[in-house]
C-alpha cells in the first residue's frame, strides 16, 4: 500500500510553509508476539523492513527531526533505532515511559516540553494514541483523506504529518493542520 494522501515523490514535507513548523506522529513498525511482556515485544523481522523503508521514506520526504519522543518499549525505541540512520540530524531523544503508557493527554504534554526553537518533532509510539493524537489535534483545513485515516487508524510504520499552528507550549484540540498521512510501502 502506498501512501494514504499523495505527496510528490521525493516531496519536502517539511518546507517552509510561513515558518511552521513540523509535527510527525509515527507508529512503530510491526512487533513480534514471542515476548512474554508487552513492553518487551522487539520487531518482527516484516518489522525491521517496514522501518527501514520508513526510514528511507522519511529522508525522500525531507523530515529530519530536532526532538524525537520515544515510548519505552522496545519496539519503538528499535523503530527509531531503525530508521534514525536515514533521517540523519542530530535529535535530542526522549525515551518515556509516559508515552508507553499514555493516552493523547501524555503526548500533547510532551510535545508541549519541547524547546521552542525546534522546527520538527517526531513522536515514535503506539495506537491508538498515535492516531487518536492526530485526529484530536487536527484543525478544520486539514486534509480530507488524511482525517479519514486517522480516525480508522494508522497501520504499523505509518506516520501523519502536522502543521502546528500556535508554539509548542500552546498545542491543543484542533490546534493543527493535518497535511498528510504516509504508509511507506514494503
Amino acid at each position: 500500500m502506498g501512501a494514504v494522501t499523495s505527496p510528490q515523490r521525493g516531496a519536502d514535507l517539511t518546507g517552509d510553509q510561513g515558518g511552521l513548523p513540523v509535527l510527525v506522529l509515527l507508529r512503530h513498525a510491526r512487533a513480534s508476539t514471542s515476548e512474554w511482556s508487552d513492553a518487551a515485544r522487539h520487531l518482527s523481522p516484516e518489522g525491521r523492513i517496514q522501518a527501514e523503508v520508513t526510514g528511507r521514506r522519511l529522508a525522500r520526504d525531507g523530515i529530519v527531526p530536532d526532538v524525537v519522543l520515544c515510548s519505552s518499549s522496545a519496539r519503538t525505541r528499535q523503530t527509531w533505532e531503525t530508521i534514525a540512520p536515514d533521517v540523519g540530524g542530530d535529535p535530542e531523544v526522549h525515551v518515556s515511559d509516559d508515552l508507553y503508557r499514555g493516552y493523547i493527554p501524555e503526548v500533547v504534554e510532551a510535545v508541549r516540553g519541547v524547546p521552542s526553537e525546534a522546527r520538527c518533532v517526531m513522536v515514535v509510539g503506539h495506537n491508538p494514541t498515535v492516531s487518536a493524537t492526530a485526529a484530536f489535534l487536527a484543525a478544520p483545513g486539514s486534509d480530507p483523506a488524511a482525517t479519514t485515516r486517522v480516525h480508522r487508524g494508522l497501520s504499523t510504520s505509518a506516520y501523519a504529518v502536522l502543521r502546528p499552528q500556535v508554539p509548542w507550549a500552546d498545542l491543543g484540540s484542533d490546534s493543527a493542520i493535518l497535511t498528510t498521512v504516509v504508509k511507506p510501502r514494503v
